[in-house]
């Protein structure tokens, strides 16, 4: 498989609630031990995170990483919707391990499974990081 995996988030939300996630990420971003580089772009409505995770042997584990690690902010965002996928790039394919909407976020629990055999496509385009 490939040497990095691409994680989407997209959210609703103020500007207020902007500057306030963006300080947290500044915050609380130094104790994490994955490599994460990020992109952010924002609308005036809407935000978008990527990030460019190292990726280990265990895809399940490096979604359960990226999802504890951010609870911190999706608990305190009520009124957020928010959507992730987890997309890894690899011998010209994007590999699909997991797409996940808001429900499926904040209801996280280790008993989730992903899919054994993911959605694989050919890479449409380049992401942020390409």
């Amino acid at each position: 498989m490939g040497e990095k995996i691409t994680t989407g988030v997209k959210m609703k939300i103020t500007d207020e609630q902007h500057k306030e996630i963006i300080s947290k990420l500044r915050t609380h971003g130094e104790g994490l031990w994955l490599q994460i580089s990020s992109q952010i772009h924002y609308d005036g409505g809407e935000v978008h995170f990527w990030f460019l995770i190292s990726k280990p042997d265990n895809i399940k584990k490096i979604i359960s990483i990226f999802l504890d690690a951010s609870m911190i902010y999706i608990r305190e965002s009520n009124e957020t919707e928010w959507w992730c996928s987890f997309i890894e790039k690899a011998d010209g394919n994007e590999i699909w391990w997991a797409t996940l909407d808001d429900d499926e976020i904040r209801n996280w629990s280790e008993d989730w499974e992903i899919d054994a055999d993911p959605m694989m496509t050919p890479i449409q385009s380049p992401d942020v990081f390409d």
